[in-house]
């Protein structure tokens, strides 16, 4: 699987956490990509109830949100938000994370 970071979790990551957990985050991020197929079946990801949104457990305190999209037979792992674990259920987040996604397969659908 190819992996996409959108700009606001890009910001994320490099205004929440410091240089050091930035790396591991990215790394991590990679391994999920490269191993997706495996990852996937974990109890570090799961389906956000509602919702075409998945949720990534990086660590015991950051969490990935992100959504899995197909062209053609090529899957993207696009990842909205990268936040701490508190932050990733509150509900104001939660209609972020679905806004996020919704203007992804929008703009993928007029190419």
């Amino acid at each position: 699987m190819q992996l996409e970071i959108q700009a606001p979790a890009l910001k994320e990551i490099q205004k929440d956490f410091d240089r050091k957990t930035q790396e591991q985050i990215i790394e991590k991020l990679a391994y999920f990509a490269e191993n997706y197929e495996s990852v996937i079946q974990t109890k570090n990801v799961e389906k956000i109830q509602n919702s075409d949104v998945y949720k990534y457990r990086l660590s015991l305190d950051i969490r990935a949100i992100f959504i899995t999209y197909y062209e053609d037979e090529n899957g993207i792992i696009v990842i909205l938000s990268v936040t701490n674990r508190q932050n990733a259920y509150k509900s104001t987040k939660m209609q972020k994370y679905e806004n996020l996604a919704n203007d992804f397969f929008k703009s993928h659908k007029n190419i």
